[in-house]
């Protein structure tokens, strides 16, 4: 039993080509990048040499396979229990974009670790286009549409915070393999849904993407809901997609259409032993609350304008709470989370309704624990029933706060937590 190593994509594929299309499903991420990497080269992904794995078991069958194109962290598809312990005494690996009970199993080899993004995979079960359908109608996206297409993906990497570097070739390829479609209203493009080449009888549904100003409205739904019928048609086994487990109102539209659960997949990164203070003794567990910013939220006289997140956090960005303030019911909490300008990490107090999710999660960042000790307030729990608890009454405060916050109507449209989760796209 043992991992293998190379830099040429046929050499893997030779080894691990078939494990991978026996499951295309859970190794779809696997199978997408081999594919970049045999068309485009070995730099399709940068300058940095591929790194590409297999582990066989004990009946020699492959049984686990990784596939790392700097500067990318290890991808890991499918991968024995068995398998992990090992990879990480040949492979060391400080993140690591695996499924959730892989990414958990490499962790525990970690001093700790930081949950950087959650994802959920989805696959087309029975398709319901969104009903009442929007205005407008799909077409197939064209080289004259380049300019767009690129400033959309690129928007679109920003969004899921990704640099972007890849946006000409992905259109190009895309646009030339017919695998971008536009929803157009009034004869302008509104949105747009990718799919990626077939392999091993699948597709995924990629770069899902509505600009600001025009959200809210069903295109997102409709443009996904025709890439998901026109790969059907064309005789797709399985149609797949991820979404981002902190945007409640992607997961939502992708139910509502007919996508179901599979699984989900962590990207995670190593960091340094927890210690008592003193770089001696392990600290033990602890829990904090967490949530995550919205998207866009009302502000000015009667909450009449829309901006993106806060000001000081990217919208969608993860964030811990440390302290809650009962005697203002709740109305403002202090935070740690990455700045929206800076990258590292900030402690700020902030309004409670411009939060979502919240959730009780153990603490593993040495960072987040630090400042939360510097802040003084108490913020770390002992024992997961009462960081639920917590999390549960901030939720409810939350959603309430939002409701009773401003005295006038929505604007129209409007992009609000509320409204896009309840939008039908």
């Amino acid at each position: 039993m043992t991992w293998t190593f190379t830099d040429d994509v046929d050499v893997f594929l030779d080894a691990a080509g078939a494990s991978l299309a026996a499951r295309p499903v859970e190794n779809t991420l696997v199978l997408t990048v081999t594919e970049t990497l045999r068309r485009g080269g070995p730099h399709a992904y940068g300058e940095g040499t591929p790194v590409l794995g297999w582990w066989r078991g004990d009946g020699g069958e492959v049984a686990g396979t990784l596939v790392r194109t700097p500067p990318y962290p290890p991808l890991l598809g499918t991968v024995a229990p068995e398998a992990v312990a090992p990879l990480i005494e040949v492979l060391p690996m400080s993140g690591v974009d695996a499924d959730r009970a892989t990414a958990v199993a490499l962790a525990a080899h970690w001093p700790g670790h930081r949950v950087e993004q959650e994802q959920r995979l989805y696959r087309l079960g029975e398709l319901t286009p969104p009903s009442p359908a929007p205005t407008g109608r799909p077409r197939a996206a064209t080289g004259a549409d380049r300019t767009l297409l690129v400033d959309w993906h690129r928007a679109f990497a920003g969004q899921v915070g990704q640099p972007g570097t890849h946006a000409g070739r992905l259109v190009d390829e895309r646009t030339t393999d017919g695998g971008l479609t536009l929803w157009e209203d009034a004869g302008a493009p509104v949105s747009m849904a990718g799919v990626s080449r077939r392999i091993a009888g699948t597709v995924r549904v990629a770069t899902v993407y509505t600009p600001p100003e025009h959200r809210g409205r069903g295109y997102a739904a409709a443009v996904t809901a025709e890439v998901s019928r026109a790969a059907r048609a064309a005789g797709v086994r399985e149609v797949l997609l991820f979404a981002d487990l902190a945007n409640p109102t992607s997961n939502g539209v992708y139910r509502r259409i007919g996508y179901e659960p599979v699984s989900d997949r962590l990207f995670i990164t190593a960091e340094p032993q927890v210690t008592d203070g003193d770089g001696d003794a392990p600290r033990g567990q602890v829990w904090l609350v967490a949530a995550n910013v919205v998207r866009w939220r009302r502000y000015g006289d009667g909450g009449q304008e829309l901006r993106p997140g806060t000001k000081s956090y990217r919208g969608g960005s993860k964030v811990h709470v440390i302290a809650t303030y009962p005697g203002t019911a709740h109305e403002q909490l202090t935070t740690i989370g990455r700045g929206r300008h800076t990258g590292t990490y900030i402690t700020i107090d902030m309004a409670t309704r411009n939060l979502h999710t919240f959730r009780a999660v153990p603490v593993h960042s040495p960072t987040v624990l630090r400042l939360c000790d510097e802040a003084g307030v108490g913020g770390c729990l002992s024992g997961r029933e009462d960081a639920d608890e917590l999390a549960a009454l901030l939720g409810r405060l939350a959603a309430q706060y939002r409701t009773t916050s401003w005295g006038a109507p929505h604007p129209l449209p409007c992009r609000c937590h509320e409204c896009l989760t309840l939008s039908p796209g």
